[in-house]
């Protein structure tokens, strides 16, 4: 008998709550923003006017903004660690590029 996968909840800023397993979380997704940032910009969180509902990470067929991947994965085996370095550079570059706006 396997054991119940555990169960997590997402709060957007909408007030959607997302309830998924860690069964449903995907492989984190192989990304780089180097030559679009506008899609950065779009993707990194779900309050700003850029918010497109467009992420290359889908958990049970909602779009996740880049701002909840360290919640979603820092759970996972060793899963944050490979994606860390890039959110840190990615997060330090998103609050200057919103000032363009």
């Amino acid at each position: 008998m396997h054991p119940s996968p555990c169960h997590r909840t997402l709060s957007f800023s909408n007030g959607v709550v997302l309830e998924f397993t860690e069964e449903d979380i995907p492989n984190p997704p192989a990304v780089s923003f180097a030559e679009n940032l506008p899609l950065l910009n779009q993707m990194w969180d779900d309050t700003p006017p850029h918010w497109q509902r467009n992420s290359v990470l889908v958990i049970r067929g909602i779009p996740i903004p880049i701002v909840y991947w360290k919640k979603i994965y820092s759970r996972l085996h060793g899963e944050w660690k490979g994606l860390k370095s890039n959110w840190s550079l990615w997060k330090a570059g998103v609050s200057p590029f919103f000032d363009l706006f």
